[in-house]
């Protein structure tokens, strides 16, 4: 992997941390107790200072690199790559249930993210790859407060368990799927747009060619009259 897409990879985790956290807020608001809502705007708040982490360590790898023309860390980005629906967050859509399989199949997928492809990435520095293992650490106390709702279901019942996590397996590969899928059809659109232009800017040209060398009737009258 080049090192743009590397620091365009550390990019695209600052955009699924900044996801999380805007979907643990509504979160907040809906729990049924106090100490779940403190709980929810506490993985909110570590998911908003892993998004700025990570937008400053691809900004200060891009400067050292020299490398130009890299993706941006944009709010729009989250429904743009169906990262968040706009049409209702999780915690509105889901049980209480699968909203906890869902946290903890995420936040353990992030993790594994981390310690594969950033933390041994060597186009870190050393005080950027113990930023990254800080919030690796978090994602595990992430992991372990999702993971005691989710053992709790596993055990008064293992058949909702097994379905819910079959699940989320399916809804997180689809997930992932429909955010790469998202950036084919951005290139493709954008390539439809420039030919759409290009033919347009064509037809334009041979509609002024046209009324350049097209004569009306008075003027082949004036013309022939010049001739004598």
């Amino acid at each position: 992997m080049s090192k743009k897409k590397k620091i365009n990879a550390n990019t695209e985790f600052a955009l699924a941390e900044f996801g999380s956290a805007v979907e643990m807020l509504p979160a907040a608001k809906l729990a049924p107790d106090t100490k779940m809502a403190a709980g929810f705007i506490d993985h909110a708040v570590d998911e908003y200072r892993h998004a700025n982490e990570f937008r400053k360590i691809s900004s200060a790898a891009a400067q050292r690199e020299n490398i130009s023309g890299l993706r941006q860390l944009l709010s729009r980005n989250l429904v743009d790559k169906r990262i968040v629906d706009p049409n209702g967050f999780l915690f509105e859509k889901f049980s209480f249930d699968r909203f906890c399989f869902f946290v903890f199949l995420n936040e353990t997928f992030a993790m594994r993210h981390f310690a594969t492809t950033i933390i041994k990435d060597d186009l870190l520095t050393p005080e950027e790859k113990d930023i990254v293992a800080e919030i690796a650490r978090d994602e595990e106390k992430h992991i372990h407060h999702a993971g005691k709702f989710v053992a709790k279901i596993q055990k008064s019942d293992p058949f909702k368990s097994r379905r819910l996590m079959l699940l989320e397996r399916a809804f997180l590969f689809k997930r992932n799927l429909q955010s790469r899928t998202t950036t084919i059809n951005q290139i493709l659109s954008t390539i439809v747009l420039c030919f759409s232009l290009f033919i347009f800017a064509l037809f334009l040209k041979t509609i002024n060619l046209r009324r350049k060398f097209d004569t009306t009737d008075d003027e082949v009258f004036n013309n022939q009259g010049n001739l004598f």
